[in-house]
């Protein structure tokens, strides 16, 4: 099995509330993913949706992670994808 410890891909952005969220997408071993989220938001609502952790500057760090296998990841984009398609 190889060890991948790098991202293969990310994804940032930035919501109307001032928050900033970045997706680290990386492929531990053959077959498998994580998502892995970070956000940095100022309300706390949503930083207990996005899995607070700490006090950041004035803002609520929120990290979130979850392994996926290559079967899952797959079915979850063809049924994003069918989701997609129907709007």
């Amino acid at each position: 099995m190889s060890v991948n410890k790098k991202p293969i891909l990310i994804l940032k952005r930035k919501d109307d509330a001032g928050g900033l969220h970045k997706i680290e997408i990386f492929n531990p071993y053959v077959n498998t993913f994580v998502v892995h989220r970070h956000s940095l938001v100022e309300h706390e609502s949503l930083s207990k949706i996005l899995g607070f952790k700490r006090l950041f500057c004035g803002k609520f760090y929120c990290m979130q992670e979850l392994l996926m296998f290559e079967t899952e990841a797959l079915q979850l984009i063809k049924g994003l994808q069918s989701f997609s398609s129907t709007e």
